[in-house]
């Protein structure tokens, strides 16, 4: 799966009513590899949440946008009224974000499962990829 378009994201925190073409030079992503990076405040958290919550890795806290559309590969996936019209398989994205590192990279904490010690998942992620 790749993310083709940030469409547009509708009173979503930072996101007052942001449209592709308003912010971006391009039709769409590169085809090989993106980075979203920014300020403080940018949004960056934002579209990781919209596409954490399209792809079912975890759903909306709190806040929810109003509107919001992205393109995979071909197809257009729309949120309204608090709901996607369709969701793209769990699994499909990858987010190396701060859950990542938190699951996965030793840290300098006890490894374990008890309360401040970390538990590291990335054997399992390991296993899912090979």
């Amino acid at each position: 799966m790749k993310l083709k378009k940030i469409g547009t994201v509708t009173k979503y925190k930072s996101f007052k009513d942001y449209s592709w073409p308003r912010f971006f030079n391009a039709d769409q992503f590169h085809p090989k590899i993106n980075i979203i990076y920014g300020e403080n405040g940018s949004g960056k958290t934002s579209i990781s949440n919209i596409l954490k919550s399209v792809s079912q890795e975890k759903d909306f806290y709190r806040y929810f946008p109003e509107k919001a559309k992205v393109k995979i590969d071909n197809k257009d996936y729309c949120y309204a009224n608090r709901a996607w019209q369709d969701n793209i398989e769990r699994g499909s994205f990858l987010f190396f974000d701060r859950e990542f590192v938190d699951d996965n990279v030793h840290l300098g904490r006890s490894r374990g499962t008890q309360q401040n010690e970390q538990e590291q998942k990335s054997a399992k992620l390991i296993i899912e990829f090979d």
